[in-house]
């Protein structure tokens, strides 16, 4: 295809230039604002993927800026929901223990509790981010050597799964009552701390 002349969108052509503006401002807004319940995740995801769509074929085909901007959308999009499905786990885990330590049935919550961390933390929403990610990420590596750094993380979990995995075992482990209750409490204290943000790969 041959190159249009007189093309004044910087690096994604005059169709595709004033929607990648919105996603930097909205990029910006988003990485001073909490990861769960923050929409404009799904906002700059979605102004990334329709410039990429009014993004003429000749400039799409070589263009790395634009396939890491995608792929740090499908990355965000993935841990919101990885974060928002966490949470939701840690609130039923809570549930569970909270029931047990109200009626004394202390190994009943706790086994509860185990089978909730052991469900499947990904959902197929968030396969096919991760797989977006993947792809665009092989790409922009071929074509300028570069990629968005937090896929290498991606199956690390934002919220402290495996020590309230750890503290559970524990507890299952041994007969005191009294040290059970102990360690269901650090359980729930754990679920109600606040996310760190070095577990948050922006």
């Amino acid at each position: 295809m041959t190159k249009p002349r007189g093309q004044k969108g910087l690096y994604f052509g005059d169709e595709a230039a004033a929607l990648m503006v919105q996603a930097l401002f909205q990029l910006e807004e988003n990485l001073e604002t909490p990861l769960e319940c923050n929409k404009g995740i799904e906002r700059y995801y979605a102004l990334v993927k329709e410039a990429g769509r009014r993004m003429p074929e000749y400039r799409m085909a070589k263009n790395h800026r634009w396939r890491l901007h995608m792929q740090k959308a499908a990355l965000d999009r993935y841990n919101q929901l990885k974060l928002q499905k966490e949470l939701f786990q840690e609130e039923r885990l809570r549930t569970a223990l909270k029931n047990g330590l109200e009626s004394s049935d202390l190994n009943k919550a706790i086994n509860e509790s185990l089978a909730i961390l052991k469900e499947p933390l990904e959902t197929p929403r968030m396969a096919a981010f991760r797989e977006e990610a993947r792809r665009l990420g092989e790409e922009s590596e071929q074509l300028f050597g570069m990629r968005n750094a937090g896929y290498a993380k991606i199956q690390q979990p934002l919220r402290d799964l495996p020590s309230l995995a750890s503290i559970l075992e524990e507890a299952s482990s041994i007969q005191p009552e009294i040290k059970k209750r102990q360690l269901l409490e650090s359980a729930i204290q754990t679920t109600q701390e606040q996310t760190r943000p070095g577990r948050i790969f922006w």
